[in-house]
């Protein structure tokens, strides 16, 4: 709150939405009201992250909409930076870079990418006119964005699932007209807070399914899929994998099973004789296709640490 209120760039309203919080959240929002009037709250039952910034852009009056989660922060001159560079640029989003802190104070800076930073920090581009080669590198996360209200305001978070971003940055992204990036860190997100979903390791990762599920349907539906569908495709085998990971110990066969029940259509040979593709991301490709090929999880497991080590 005392980094959104202590913005340099003053004419900004405040939307704090009480998610159905049953601590003392709401107490110290009117608090806050009561010092500040460009704080605007709005109550509402609890329905989760998705739920809530539906509610927060649907209250939302301003030009342009910042989304900051409860537990991060901002700097203090973002909104007047972010806004400079979307009204000179005309821009239906920005995208800028970010940090990650943790209860340890360790922190790591994320830029976009040292190619877009390099190759877009003056451009203004779109889904049509981006590189390819670059699109890996673009975050999904609705917190290192600055979006045009009028554009988004048809574009809802969907609040049957978390990963929530997932397809909310698909939609975004391919029907964004005019996208710039501003190379510089203006967002500090807090990795280690309790109940997060990025820590979260029980059935709600299976969500990630329908999250990519309808990120393909926005490229498609965009007329997109033949410019960005590999690329797609090992973004989502990538994610895949990685839930069966992070997942609990007894969810990772299920996990497994699960996938390979897909029965994905994955031109492998293609991902290992383009050249864009890394090391990494053979990694990841040869991976999905061992889970295919494997009689069983046990199986899978024994493969791939063995593809795991020849790296």
């Amino acid at each position: 709150m005392d980094s959104c209120l202590s913005q340099t760039f003053g004419d900004v309203e405040v939307i704090c939405v009480n998610d159905g919080s049953t601590d003392g959240s709401l107490r110290i929002l009117e608090q806050y009201q009561k010092l500040d009037s460009r704080i605007r709250i709005v109550n509402k039952e609890n329905g989760g992250l998705s739920s809530a910034r539906n509610a927060g852009v649907a209250a939302a009056e301003g030009e342009y909409v910042l989304f900051v989660d409860s537990d991060d922060y901002i700097s203090s001159n973002a909104v007047e930076r972010l806004y400079d560079n979307a009204t000179r640029n005309n821009s239906d989003l920005v995208i800028f870079d970010y940090v990650i802190w943790n209860s340890d104070m360790n922190v790591a800076v994320f830029p976009v990418s040292s190619k877009i930073g390099k190759r877009y920090e003056n451009t203004v581009f779109n889904a049509e006119t981006f590189e390819l080669d670059n699109y890996r590198y673009m975050a999904v996360m609705t917190w290192c964005k600055f979006y045009r209200r009028e554009f988004i305001k048809d574009i809802r978070f969907w609040e049957d699932m978390v990963y929530e971003d997932v397809p909310y940055w698909a939609e975004v992204f391919t029907k964004a007209k005019r996208i710039t990036y501003l190379p510089e860190a203006y967002y500090f997100y807090f990795s280690t807070r309790p109940g997060s979903i990025m820590a979260q390791k029980d059935e709600r990762n299976f969500d990630v399914l329908k999250a990519f599920e309808r990120f393909e349907t926005s490229f498609k539906q965009a007329g997109l899929w033949e410019m960005y569908g590999k690329d797609v495709q090992l973004i989502s085998i990538t994610n895949y994998l990685n839930k069966i990971n992070i997942v609990k110990p007894e969810l990772k066969e299920r996990m497994y099973n699960t996938f390979k029940e897909l029965k994905l259509d994955i031109d492998y040979e293609y991902y290992y004789n383009e050249a864009r593709f890394g090391a990494i991301d053979r990694y990841w490709l040869k991976s999905f296709e061992l889970l295919n090929k494997s009689k069983d999880f046990n199986e899978f497991l024994i493969l791939q640490n063995e593809v795991r080590n020849e790296q």
